[in-house]
């Protein structure tokens, strides 16, 4: 929910809308292919909150490597 959250916050002021105004349809239209892994944080945050799913730690480093590229603009950190 955090990784999910941070990249609302840096698509938001992206794109010039809320971050809570974001949803997936709006990351298949914007980023088409590209958005795919951010497309994919967001499903696993909606799975996390209704299944219980628990990741692995080697699942929170690619994805917090991913969600530090989108918050940077792909600079490294």
């Amino acid at each position: 929910n955090l990784a999910r959250s941070a990249i609302r916050q840096s698509l938001g002021a992206s794109w010039q809308i809320t971050p809570e105004q974001i949803t997936v349809a709006d990351i298949d239209a914007r980023l088409g292919q590209d958005g795919h892994d951010i497309r994919q944080i967001f499903a696993l945050a909606d799975e996390a909150n209704y299944s219980g799913l628990a990741l692995e730690a080697t699942d929170f480093q690619r994805w917090k490597q991913l969600v530090r590229h989108q918050i940077t603009g792909g600079k490294a950190t």
